[in-house]
């Protein structure tokens, strides 16, 4: 069976997993709640993690409650234009990808290439079953 604090870290873990925001804020929050969360436990003698869930609540609620409303909004416009900037690019990268490789084929495949031969006239050696 897990211990408490094994159940209170996978708590924060889901608590994280929820916060909306850059790596320096998030990191300090999660200080700051992960201090809370402890701090509560050895405070209350909290002998189970359903005791911290319902003073804290969910780790969703408990993450929202850290994040103005308008700022998760703008923070998931934010990560959506990324991930739409990101798919367009990789998009296009592969869209010449294929142009690069059509005009290769073209080029291998075209009559444009040729080469010249010239043909000097000698004596011709056979050494070792070689003509040279």
């Amino acid at each position: 069976m897990k211990s408490l604090d094994d159940e209170i870290n996978s708590y924060l873990a889901d608590v994280r997993k929820n916060l909306v925001c850059n790596g320096k804020i998030k990191k300090q929050t999660l200080a700051d709640i992960r201090s809370s969360v402890f701090d509560y436990a050895q405070s209350n003698h909290v002998t189970d993690i359903n005791m911290i869930r319902k003073h804290f609540g969910t780790p969703e609620e408990l993450a929202r409650s850290f994040m103005p409303e308008n700022d998760i909004k703008s923070i998931k416009k934010k990560i959506l234009f990324r991930r739409m900037t990101l798919a367009l690019v990789g998009l296009l990268l592969a869209v010449l990808f294929v142009l690069l490789c059509f005009e290769v084929k073209r080029q291998i495949d075209s009559d444009i290439a040729y080469y010249s031969e010239t043909v000097i006239e000698g004596t011709t050696k056979v050494i070792d079953g070689l003509i040279y």
